[in-house]
């Protein structure tokens, strides 16, 4: 398989989404969601699906009713879109 050039992989990805290719703004996007109360092994996982719904979600919190109120993981799941 050839490698993806720069310019191209670039082009693949906006700006807005290219930092989670980055070391730091995997860490910011970590940290975000360290401090809404997640696991590491929820934020990995919800890094790696980065879920769109509510139900998404559920799949990956533990006791996510018990944890967290509907604004709470809207707030999650606005912040994953704009990432």
């Amino acid at each position: 398989m050839k490698p993806i050039k720069n310019e191209k992989f670039i082009k693949m990805y906006s700006t807005d989404k290219l930092h989670l290719f980055c070391k730091n703004g995997i860490e910011v996007d970590r940290m975000y969601l360290k401090n809404k109360g997640l696991s590491e092994f929820e934020i990995i996982q919800i890094l790696n699906i980065k879920p769109t719904q509510i139900i998404d979600l559920q799949l990956v919190i533990e006791e996510m009713e018990e944890r967290y109120n509907e604004d709470e993981l809207n707030d999650i799941l606005d912040f994953l879109n704009k990432i």
